[in-house]
């Protein structure tokens, strides 16, 4: 049983071995076509504008801000008394939903 066992373990060892292999070949691959490419675009002058991104530059990465206010910070528009604050924007607070639970209008909270 234990035979098996070491088996098993020796063959998760080589798959790892191989998937990590893989992944160094497949980067290496990758910095040459890169290189590659920006060979040929030097070579021939192509600007990011003419290739499709905006301004001549790359198009945005995950987690960039697609709106120039995305992100940005606003303003309180409901507080209570213990100091809590909410924009309005998203879910509402426990707080606050508590407090509306409990009776208390919105407006009671506007800033």
């Amino acid at each position: 049983m234990s035979d098996l066992i070491q088996q098993a373990n020796q063959l998760r060892a080589q798959a790892a071995a191989l998937e990590a292999q893989a992944a160094q070949q497949k980067m290496a691959a990758r910095s040459g076509v890169v290189a590659q490419l920006k060979a040929t675009i030097a070579e021939h002058g192509i600007t990011g504008a003419e290739l499709g991104f905006k301004g001549g530059k790359a198009p945005k990465a995950r987690g960039e801000r697609s709106h120039p206010s995305a992100g940005k910070k606003v303003a309180a528009k409901y507080k209570d008394a213990a100091g809590n604050s909410w924009t309005g924007r998203g879910v509402k607070p426990r707080w606050l939903a508590a407090a509306l639970n409990s009776g208390a209008t919105l407006q009671s909270f506007a800033i």
